[in-house]
């Protein structure tokens, strides 16, 4: 299924619960599948059970996941087809929150969460 067919068929709570599910999957690439959204789960095997369409068997769960629009920052595909997840950012160490952090005033709350902090490819 291409990435406009799924766009066409998907709803808009679909689409964000796959992009959470990548999200997290990126984090943690050992995210069993039974947190998979359940609708994502059905569909995945639906997949799996397509009979006379061997090319269309999906053996693994990331290659599912490449049909999708994916985070661009998070993951490359392989020459192969296959998703090559990128490393998760590492959680800043507790050590290095400055002392005095109440000094920043109007500073404090700003856009460190989510991801943008990768460099490269």
């Amino acid at each position: 299924m291409s990435n406009a067919q799924l766009a066409s068929t998907m709803s808009e709570e679909q689409s964000q619960a796959v992009y959470a599910f990548i999200v997290a999957y990126w984090k943690e690439p050992g995210t069993p599948r039974a947190v998979w959204p359940k609708w994502m789960r059905q569909m995945y095997n639906m997949e799996q059970r397509q009979e006379g369409h061997d090319d269309w068997q999906i053996h693994q769960p990331h290659v599912f996941l490449s049909a999708f629009s994916l985070p661009q920052d998070m993951c490359t595909i392989t020459d192969e087809g296959r998703i090559q997840f990128s490393d998760p950012p590492q959680p800043e160490p507790q050590g290095d929150q400055h002392e005095g952090g109440q000094q920043g005033g109007g500073q404090q709350g700003g856009g460190q969460q989510g991801g943008g902090q990768q460099q490269g490819g």
